[in-house]
């Protein structure tokens, strides 16, 4: 991701791609957690469907899909100022689902990086990362449909984030990417160009959403009992 371009977006809308949003299985909310910014929440029940990644240039989130296949966003793994051109697996560090970033990376490596080359201008900001051994055992169960997607929107249903974005406002320039995942919970609105499908946003005023470092992490919703 571009810092700078985070930063001139701190009032703006932060979007995710429709294929970004997945089902949880079932598990109880923390309680007694401490608020924490951008009302987010310390160790959220979900977080370890949280993944940090970093390159040399940037942290972002993904999602643990598989054992073995992190689910992130293009721009997340694509070179800076060339949107289709995908950095070397090499250049990737992994961590542990829902662990803090300060105990280092996992011990194992991205082997192959899967985008759509032509994903740029388009709603496939999406990447998928094999990994060289299982992380762990994730508790997504399958990525949700777009009708499906749409119809938890339209009823309200709470939709869960998590990610290690910034623990303080974007134009801030003291403002660090969080060490441990931290989680937002709330109702997402359908965003108003996509005729229903397609683009969810929460606003980002500075107290809540999402923000650098958050990119390519996952949003969740209970379905049934998955």
């Amino acid at each position: 991701m571009n810092p700078a371009t985070y930063r001139a977006r701190f009032a703006a809308a932060c979007v995710v791609p429709l294929l970004g949003f997945l089902v949880l299985a079932p598990s109880a909310e923390a309680a007694g957690v401490t608020p924490r910014v951008i009302n987010g929440t310390v160790s959220p029940a979900y977080a370890a469907a949280a993944v940090a990644i970093e390159t040399s240039d940037n942290t972002c989130t993904a999602g643990l899909w598989k054992p073995r296949v992190l689910i992130t966003a293009a721009h997340c793994v694509s070179e800076e100022g060339k949107k289709g051109s995908v950095i070397a697996p090499s250049d990737l560090s992994v961590y542990a689902p829902g662990g803090a970033r300060q105990s280092g990376p996992a011990a194992v490596s991205v082997t192959e990086i899967i985008i759509d080359p032509q994903w740029a201008g388009t709603r496939a900001d999406i990447a998928f990362l094999v990994l060289s051994a299982p992380l762990g055992t994730p508790i997504i169960t399958r990525m949700a449909t777009p009708a499906e997607v749409v119809s938890l929107t339209s009823a309200g249903a709470p939709v869960h984030y998590v990610g290690y974005g910034l623990t303080g406002p974007s134009n801030d320039p003291n403002s660090e990417v969080s060490d441990v995942p931290l989680g937002v919970s709330e109702v997402l609105d359908v965003d108003s160009e996509s005729n229903g499908v397609g683009k969810f946003e929460t606003i980002g005023d500075g107290l809540r959403g999402t923000c650098q470092g958050d990119s390519g992490g996952p949003w969740l919703a209970q379905v049934g009992a998955e």
